[in-house]
This record gives C-alpha cells, sequence and structure tokens, in this order.
C-alpha cells in the first residue's frame, strides 16, 4: 500500500467510506449510491496516475475497482497514459482473488476482484 500512503489527505479522505463497488444506479428507484458518489469525486480529484496507484495498491478492495474503473472512463475518453496504467495493472487485477461485495441494480453479491474487474478488460479487449 504505499503508493496510496503518498496520496493527497483529501483523496484518501473521499475513499475512506466505500463499502461495497455499486453500478451507476442501485435499488429499486435507480438511485446513485453513497458508495459511487464517493468514487465520481474520486474521479475528479485523481490525476491518472493517483488512479494507477489507488487500483495498484489500495487495502480496499471495492476502491481499488473503483480507481481501475476511473481508468477505464479514461481510456473510453481517449486517454493515452490511462489505456498505459491499465495495460501494467491487467494481470495483478485478472489474478486478484480478493473477495468484494458489490450491487448492481437491484442485486447484491460478492465476487472476486478478477470477476468484477473483467468487464473493464474486455470491453477493451485486453
Amino acid at each position: 500500500m504505499a503508493a496510496a500512503l503518498d496520496l493527497s489527505e483529501d483523496i484518501l479522505a473521499i475513499v475512506k467510506d466505500i463499502t461495497r463497488f455499486d453500478g451507476s444506479h442501485i435499488g429499486f428507484a435507480g438511485s446513485k449510491s453513497e458508495n459511487y458518489e464517493a468514487a465520481e469525486k474520486l474521479w475528479a480529484a485523481c490525476s491518472t496516475a493517483d488512479l494507477a496507484a489507488v487500483a495498484a495498491s489500495h487495502s480496499n478492495p471495492a476502491t481499488r475497482c473503483y480507481a481501475l474503473e476511473g481508468l477505464y472512463n479514461r481510456t473510453k475518453e481517449g486517454e493515452k497514459a490511462a489505456m498505459d496504467w491499465l495495460r501494467t495493472l491487467k494481470d495483478g487485477f485478472r489474478s486478484d482473488q480478493t473477495t468484494v461485495t458489490t450491487m448492481s441494480g437491484c442485486c447484491m453479491g460478492n465476487e472476486t476482484v478478477s470477476d468484477a474487474s473483467d468487464y473493464y478488460f474486455q470491453q477493451l479487449d485486453m
């Protein structure tokens, strides 16, 4: 977690309460969760290198997944550096068997970080 320790106190404060890796809209009403709102703040506050550091080394698997999603979003917007970081991080995520609690729509479950992150790598043909 050494890289995460180098992050600003502001960024660490944003991610401290993330408890689950949620989709953009959850529950019966399809609203944003507090977890997803924290992720949006994380994406806005972080440089691409910061997101990569969080994705690589944060102790919370949901936070790592959100950082990966932020890199994916930047890649889809055409940012080459984000794609380079995804290539660097791919093997670590693909082999990460840590359990993360997820919420998609009304469905909550547990899956591995590897499974939770697979969508992003598949979408980029990686």
